[in-house]
């Protein structure tokens, strides 16, 4: 029978929750990671994390905060966010985060943290070499993935002198392997990647420019090797991120802001044709006909699937808190017969 259920991942542990990201562990588990504190940047802001029990989210917890993150950088920091949990075929975990000694989000510094029993303990943080430039402003979002010998496809982008995506292969042992450009310019950035066979996977993006603003999308068919030329998709995107999740090589689905200027939707598309075209199916919120003064938006949406093919979207509600809404494969269906 067809199934979608709402809940909140935090308890109001602080006054702004954002950016969440969600893995399934070894066991089956789902889990979340996002970053909360008094306000984006703010000194106070600490990693959290949260697993989700039987019925409802267990007890969320703080892993780091900006005191552990110097310490164990031996560096200043003044700022972090954007944490990404990935669960590797090893068993390890990894939680990619970025790190802000000087100036704003363009200063960004990538970093690491991994554990070897389910998150149980985590070794010190490590700063990773992703360019001999000040090794700075690279910054992380989308979902990582994993290649077939073991490393880890990690999306990240970029915003100082320009604002473009990038696709990092990283080793276990967190070394950066290569580094792919997406698109070059300042038009996109917070790539996510579908992967659709053991050589092709489509890629989308978030758009940077100012007018007229859609989604960004481009492909390989040679294992993310080299990219074929972006092109926009006919979606909406107010500077916004997404999030894609693939069923088969055929049939992706996307999560969006349905529109070019104000977060204050979240709509659920379909395409069956690998990403060439879309139809609209649901939206799991729609404010976008009240009062523009207020402070509403629905952000950074994490779209995946647990090992018994529920589906699990993470989101910034209203920057508050964080919502996890899930569904199933029947209820999937239906709204898509109904489309």
């Amino acid at each position: 029978f067809a199934q979608l259920q709402a809940h909140f991942v935090t308890r109001n542990e602080t006054r702004e929750s954002h950016a969440a990201s969600g893995t399934v562990d070894t066991e089956g588990r789902l889990l979340a990671f996002w970053y909360g504190g008094s306000e984006e940047g703010a000194y106070d802001v600490r990693l959290f994390r949260a697993y989700l029990g039987e019925s409802r989210w267990e007890e969320p917890a703080a892993l780091v905060d900006v005191h552990l993150a110097q310490q164990q950088l031996g560096r200043y920091v003044r700022k972090i966010g954007n944490p990404v949990i990935f669960q590797h075929s090893s068993g390890r975990q990894y939680l990619f985060f970025v790190t802000v000694s000087a100036g704003g989000w363009a200063g960004s510094a990538l970093n690491a943290k991994v554990s070897v029993d389910q998150g149980q303990s985590w070794r010190p943080m490590q700063r990773l070499v992703t360019s001999p430039f000040l090794n700075i402003s690279t910054l992380v979002r989308g979902k990582p993935f994993e290649y077939a010998d073991g490393s880890i496809g990690l999306p990240v982008y970029h915003e100082f002198l320009g604002k473009f995506p990038e696709l990092l292969r990283i080793s276990p042992d967190l070394e950066v392997l290569a580094k792919h450009r997406l698109h070059h310019g300042s038009a996109s950035l917070q790539p996510e990647v579908a992967i659709l066979s053991h050589s092709d996977a489509v890629a989308v993006m978030r758009s940077a420019e100012t007018r007229p603003r859609y989604i960004w999308t481009t492909r390989t068919n040679d294992g993310g090797m080299t990219w074929m030329l972006p092109r926009p998709l006919k979606l909406p995107n107010p500077n916004a991120a997404v999030a894609i999740l693939a069923l088969d090589p055929d049939s992706l689905l996307l999560i969006f802001n349905d529109t070019q200027q104000y977060r204050r939707d979240l709509t659920l598309a379909r395409s069956d044709d690998g990403g060439q075209s879309w139809r609209r199916l649901y939206r799991f919120e729609d404010s976008r006909d009240t009062d523009p003064d207020l402070d509403l938006q629905y952000a950074y949406p994490w779209l995946g699937r647990d090992t018994s093919g529920q589906f699990h979207l993470l989101y910034t509600w209203h920057q508050r808190e964080i919502k996890h809404i899930t569904f199933n494969s029947s209820w999937l269906e239906q709204v898509s017969a109904d489309e």
